[in-house]
Protein backbone atom coordinates (compact mmCIF):
# COMPACT_ATOMS: atom_id res chain seq x y z
CA UNK A 1 0.00 0.00 0.00
CA UNK A 2 1.16 3.27 -1.00
CA UNK A 3 0.46 6.47 0.61
CA UNK A 4 3.22 9.09 0.23
CA UNK A 5 3.61 12.44 -0.58
CA UNK A 6 0.24 13.23 1.61
CA UNK A 7 1.50 15.44 4.34
CA UNK A 8 -0.13 12.72 6.83
CA UNK A 9 0.48 13.86 10.50
CA UNK A 10 -0.95 10.51 11.72
CA UNK A 11 -2.85 7.84 10.58
CA UNK A 12 -6.43 6.71 11.69
CA UNK A 13 -7.10 3.65 14.08
CA UNK A 14 -8.75 2.03 11.07
CA UNK A 15 -5.90 0.85 9.95
CA UNK A 16 -5.19 -1.26 12.63
CA UNK A 17 -7.78 -3.59 10.31
CA UNK A 18 -5.21 -3.72 7.72
CA UNK A 19 -4.34 -7.16 9.39
CA UNK A 20 -3.27 -8.71 5.74
CA UNK A 21 -1.27 -6.28 4.68
CA UNK A 22 2.22 -7.38 3.77
CA UNK A 23 4.11 -4.00 2.03
CA UNK A 24 3.37 -0.47 3.49
CA UNK A 25 5.17 3.04 2.39
CA UNK A 26 4.04 5.87 4.26
CA UNK A 27 7.20 8.00 3.73
CA UNK A 28 7.19 11.96 2.97
CA UNK A 29 5.02 12.55 5.51
CA UNK A 30 5.20 15.00 8.26
CA UNK A 31 4.61 12.24 11.10
CA UNK A 32 7.34 13.81 13.77
CA UNK A 33 6.18 10.54 15.71
CA UNK A 34 6.11 7.53 14.61
CA UNK A 35 2.41 6.25 14.06
CA UNK A 36 1.90 3.37 16.70
CA UNK A 37 -1.40 1.62 14.55
CA UNK A 38 1.30 0.19 12.42
CA UNK A 39 2.52 -2.05 15.31
CA UNK A 40 -1.41 -3.84 14.87
CA UNK A 41 0.08 -4.61 11.42
CA UNK A 42 1.21 -8.56 11.60
CA UNK A 43 1.03 -9.36 8.24
CA UNK A 44 3.54 -6.38 7.06
CA UNK A 45 6.78 -7.76 5.51
CA UNK A 46 8.47 -4.49 4.01
CA UNK A 47 7.57 -0.76 5.69
CA UNK A 48 9.07 2.64 4.63
CA UNK A 49 8.61 5.81 6.12
CA UNK A 50 11.57 7.71 5.11
CA UNK A 51 11.35 11.56 4.72
CA UNK A 52 9.01 11.85 7.74
CA UNK A 53 11.10 13.92 10.04
CA UNK A 54 11.69 11.33 12.53
CA UNK A 55 14.16 11.83 15.43
CA UNK A 56 13.79 8.37 17.08
CA UNK A 57 14.47 5.14 15.73
CA UNK A 58 11.18 3.42 16.01
CA UNK A 59 12.44 0.53 18.30
CA UNK A 60 8.66 -0.18 18.94
CA UNK A 61 9.05 -2.30 15.30
CA UNK A 62 10.79 -5.08 17.08
CA UNK A 63 7.15 -6.44 17.48
CA UNK A 64 6.37 -7.04 13.65
CA UNK A 65 7.77 -10.89 13.64
CA UNK A 66 7.61 -10.64 9.83
CA UNK A 67 8.92 -7.13 9.16
CA UNK A 68 12.12 -8.40 6.74
CA UNK A 69 12.75 -5.02 5.24
CA UNK A 70 13.02 -1.65 6.52
CA UNK A 71 13.99 2.03 4.69
CA UNK A 72 14.07 5.08 7.29
CA UNK A 73 16.03 7.16 5.22
CA UNK A 74 16.34 10.77 5.12
CA UNK A 75 14.81 11.27 8.68
CA UNK A 76 16.42 13.53 11.85
CA UNK A 77 17.69 9.90 13.37
CA UNK A 78 21.25 10.57 15.09
CA UNK A 79 21.30 7.20 17.33
CA UNK A 80 19.81 3.19 17.11
CA UNK A 81 20.62 1.82 20.56
CA UNK A 82 17.96 -1.23 20.68
CA UNK A 83 18.69 -4.70 22.29
CA UNK A 84 21.06 -6.88 20.04
CA UNK A 85 17.95 -9.70 20.10
CA UNK A 86 15.60 -7.17 18.35
CA UNK A 87 14.76 -7.57 14.60
CA UNK A 88 16.56 -10.72 13.69
CA UNK A 89 14.77 -11.28 11.12
CA UNK A 90 15.81 -8.13 8.73
CA UNK A 91 16.69 -8.69 5.56
CA UNK A 92 16.90 -4.82 4.06
CA UNK A 93 17.96 -2.29 6.12
CA UNK A 94 17.83 1.49 5.21
CA UNK A 95 19.06 4.27 7.47
CA UNK A 96 20.79 6.53 5.02
CA UNK A 97 20.70 10.13 5.10
CA UNK A 98 20.29 10.29 8.97
CA UNK A 99 22.57 12.26 11.55
CA UNK A 100 23.50 8.79 12.63
CA UNK A 101 26.83 9.52 14.94
CA UNK A 102 27.91 5.41 15.51
CA UNK A 103 27.45 2.29 13.86
CA UNK A 104 24.08 0.72 15.23
CA UNK A 105 25.58 -2.24 17.31
CA UNK A 106 22.28 -4.45 17.22
CA UNK A 107 22.91 -4.86 13.39
CA UNK A 108 26.10 -7.24 14.28
CA UNK A 109 23.17 -9.70 15.28
CA UNK A 110 21.40 -9.42 12.63
CA UNK A 111 22.25 -12.93 10.84
CA UNK A 112 19.65 -12.78 8.10
CA UNK A 113 20.37 -9.13 6.87
CA UNK A 114 21.59 -8.91 3.36
CA UNK A 115 21.77 -5.34 2.13
CA UNK A 116 22.18 -2.27 4.04
CA UNK A 117 22.61 1.00 3.54
CA UNK A 118 24.39 3.88 6.01
CA UNK A 119 25.30 6.27 3.56
CA UNK A 120 24.87 10.22 4.34
CA UNK A 121 25.52 9.85 8.46
CA UNK A 122 28.25 11.18 10.58
CA UNK A 123 29.35 7.94 11.12
CA UNK A 124 33.98 8.38 12.15
CA UNK A 125 34.38 4.47 13.64
CA UNK A 126 33.49 0.70 12.59
CA UNK A 127 33.42 -1.81 14.95
CA UNK A 128 35.85 -4.44 15.12
CA UNK A 129 33.43 -7.46 14.66
CA UNK A 130 31.34 -5.89 11.90
CA UNK A 131 32.80 -9.58 9.91
CA UNK A 132 29.89 -10.83 12.89
CA UNK A 133 27.57 -9.97 9.77
CA UNK A 134 27.76 -13.28 7.89
CA UNK A 135 24.73 -13.29 5.39
CA UNK A 136 25.63 -9.29 4.11
CA UNK A 137 26.05 -8.85 0.49
CA UNK A 138 25.74 -5.22 0.00
CA UNK A 139 26.96 -2.34 2.28
CA UNK A 140 26.52 1.03 1.32
CA UNK A 141 28.85 3.56 4.00
CA UNK A 142 29.75 6.19 1.75
CA UNK A 143 29.78 10.27 2.73
CA UNK A 144 30.10 9.73 6.59
CA UNK A 145 33.28 10.72 8.35
CA UNK A 146 35.26 7.13 8.53
CA UNK A 147 38.66 7.49 9.08
CA UNK A 148 39.57 4.01 9.57
CA UNK A 149 38.56 0.76 8.84
CA UNK A 150 39.00 -2.55 10.90
CA UNK A 151 40.81 -5.71 8.59
CA UNK A 152 37.90 -7.73 9.35
CA UNK A 153 35.32 -5.52 6.98
CA UNK A 154 37.05 -7.41 4.09
CA UNK A 155 36.46 -10.77 5.47
CA UNK A 156 32.69 -10.56 5.71
CA UNK A 157 32.32 -14.03 3.26
CA UNK A 158 29.33 -12.68 1.00
CA UNK A 159 29.24 -9.15 0.85
CA UNK A 160 29.48 -8.27 -3.12
CA UNK A 161 29.73 -4.74 -3.05
CA UNK A 162 31.31 -2.43 -0.30
CA UNK A 163 31.00 1.18 -0.74
CA UNK A 164 33.15 3.66 1.27
CA UNK A 165 33.79 6.75 -1.10
CA UNK A 166 33.61 10.13 0.32
CA UNK A 167 35.10 9.81 3.43
CA UNK A 168 38.46 10.37 5.24
CA UNK A 169 40.02 7.69 4.81
CA UNK A 170 43.85 8.22 5.07
CA UNK A 171 45.04 4.50 4.91
CA UNK A 172 43.68 0.91 4.62
CA UNK A 173 44.87 -1.67 6.59
CA UNK A 174 47.72 -4.10 5.45
CA UNK A 175 46.87 -7.44 6.32
CA UNK A 176 44.01 -9.57 5.25
CA UNK A 177 42.83 -13.17 6.22
CA UNK A 178 41.60 -14.82 2.66
CA UNK A 179 39.32 -17.26 2.59
CA UNK A 180 38.80 -19.45 -0.70
CA UNK A 181 34.99 -19.38 -0.09
CA UNK A 182 35.45 -15.65 -0.12
CA UNK A 183 33.49 -13.81 -2.93
CA UNK A 184 34.85 -11.51 -5.01
CA UNK A 185 33.90 -7.82 -5.02
CA UNK A 186 33.19 -4.43 -5.84
CA UNK A 187 34.69 -1.82 -3.61
CA UNK A 188 34.51 1.87 -4.44
CA UNK A 189 37.10 3.68 -2.72
CA UNK A 190 36.75 7.42 -4.58
CA UNK A 191 36.63 10.60 -2.78
CA UNK A 192 39.07 9.92 -0.20
CA UNK A 193 42.07 10.93 1.68
CA UNK A 194 44.05 8.03 0.10
CA UNK A 195 48.00 8.74 -1.01
CA UNK A 196 49.26 5.21 -0.61
CA UNK A 197 47.96 1.58 -0.82
CA UNK A 198 49.20 -1.01 1.58
CA UNK A 199 51.78 -3.59 0.94
CA UNK A 200 50.40 -6.60 -0.54
CA UNK A 201 47.06 -4.99 -1.70
CA UNK A 202 47.79 -6.09 -5.08
CA UNK A 203 47.51 -10.16 -3.66
CA UNK A 204 44.14 -9.64 -2.64
CA UNK A 205 42.40 -12.41 -4.42
CA UNK A 206 39.02 -11.35 -3.89
CA UNK A 207 38.70 -7.70 -5.64
CA UNK A 208 36.97 -7.63 -8.97
CA UNK A 209 36.02 -4.27 -9.96
CA UNK A 210 38.18 -1.39 -7.88
CA UNK A 211 37.58 2.13 -7.51
CA UNK A 212 40.25 4.45 -6.37
CA UNK A 213 39.21 7.44 -8.06
CA UNK A 214 39.71 11.25 -6.81
CA UNK A 215 42.16 10.27 -3.50
CA UNK A 216 45.77 11.17 -3.06
CA UNK A 217 48.02 8.91 -5.27
CA UNK A 218 51.05 11.09 -7.25
CA UNK A 219 52.95 8.49 -8.52
CA UNK A 220 53.03 5.07 -9.84
CA UNK A 221 54.89 3.85 -6.83
CA UNK A 222 51.98 4.58 -4.58
CA UNK A 223 49.48 2.54 -6.55
CA UNK A 224 52.28 -0.01 -7.16
CA UNK A 225 54.31 -0.59 -4.45
CA UNK A 226 57.69 -2.60 -5.64
CA UNK A 227 57.36 -5.04 -3.27
CA UNK A 228 54.59 -5.98 -4.18
CA UNK A 229 55.17 -7.66 -7.72
CA UNK A 230 54.99 -11.23 -7.79
CA UNK A 231 52.96 -13.52 -9.96
CA UNK A 232 50.02 -13.02 -8.48
CA UNK A 233 49.43 -9.54 -8.69
CA UNK A 234 46.20 -8.14 -10.21
CA UNK A 235 44.45 -11.66 -9.75
CA UNK A 236 40.89 -11.86 -10.20
CA UNK A 237 40.54 -7.93 -10.99
CA UNK A 238 38.28 -6.78 -13.96
CA UNK A 239 37.82 -2.86 -13.62
CA UNK A 240 40.47 -0.55 -11.68
CA UNK A 241 39.49 3.38 -11.97
CA UNK A 242 42.18 5.57 -10.80
CA UNK A 243 41.05 8.76 -12.52
CA UNK A 244 41.01 12.06 -11.24
CA UNK A 245 44.50 11.59 -8.97
CA UNK A 246 47.27 13.98 -9.07
CA UNK A 247 49.23 11.90 -11.03
CA UNK A 248 51.13 13.77 -14.15
CA UNK A 249 50.64 11.83 -17.55
CA UNK A 250 53.99 9.47 -17.26
CA UNK A 251 52.54 8.64 -14.01
CA UNK A 252 49.57 6.98 -15.23
CA UNK A 253 51.59 5.84 -18.75
CA UNK A 254 53.91 3.54 -15.78
CA UNK A 255 50.76 2.08 -14.22
CA UNK A 256 49.13 1.05 -17.76
CA UNK A 257 52.43 -0.38 -18.60
CA UNK A 258 52.91 -2.36 -15.48
CA UNK A 259 49.17 -3.90 -16.06
CA UNK A 260 49.94 -4.93 -19.26
CA UNK A 261 52.99 -6.54 -18.40
CA UNK A 262 51.84 -8.09 -15.49
CA UNK A 263 48.26 -9.42 -15.99
CA UNK A 264 47.24 -12.25 -17.83
CA UNK A 265 43.89 -11.23 -18.50
CA UNK A 266 41.89 -7.95 -20.18
CA UNK A 267 41.25 -4.97 -17.03
CA UNK A 268 38.95 -2.15 -17.75
CA UNK A 269 41.71 0.87 -16.59
CA UNK A 270 39.66 4.10 -16.18
CA UNK A 271 42.17 7.15 -16.12
CA UNK A 272 42.20 10.86 -16.86
CA UNK A 273 45.22 13.18 -16.34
Amino acid sequence: MLISNNNLISLPSSFSLLSKLINLNVSNNNFWYFPDVILSLDSLQQLGVSWCWLSDFPTKLSKLSNLSGLDISYNNISSIKVPSWLFNHIILFDASNNQIEEFPSFLLEQKKLEDLNLSFNTMKVLPSDIWSMEELEYLNLSSNKIETIPVSLFNIGKLRELNLSNNVLVYLPEFVYEDDDIVRKEINLSWNLLSRLPLGFWNWKFISDLDISDNLFFEAESLLPKEDFNKTLFNGLKMLDISNNPCSQSEYRKILHFIELNHKYHVDVVFKY
